[in-house]
């Protein structure tokens, strides 16, 4: 195994350790962002989601991504003209990530 390959690894693992800790803290924006009008919350909520989609496929985690990426597009439909259409995509997109790894 070449030095790059250790390294990647090392941060993968490290990515790994981290990935429910980040998880949760989506849960809890989308949770906050919930009960109210799309807003700030919402927005970090979609950015959150969007931002580990791409860091969890970086590291190979395409199962997580693909969930993350889920909950981004059903958390952009949530200011649409269906809010209630949209939060129920969220909450699949949420089982989806507790099914996973994601939040283990």
């Amino acid at each position: 195994m070449s030095e790059f390959e250790r390294e990647f690894q090392a941060l993968r693992a490290e990515y790994r350790k981290r990935l429910p800790g980040l998880a949760a803290e989506l849960v809890r924006l989308v949770e906050a962002a919930r009960p109210g009008e799309p807003g700030e919350a919402l927005e970090r909520a979609r950015g959150l989601a969007h931002r580990l989609k791409g860091t969890a496929g970086s590291y190979g985690f395409d199962a997580e991504s693909q969930a993350f990426a889920a909950l981004e597009d059903a958390l952009e439909s949530c200011a649409g003209p269906e809010p209630e259409d949209a939060w129920r995509a969220v909450d699949a997109a949420l089982a989806r990530l507790r099914g996973g790894a994601a939040l283990s």
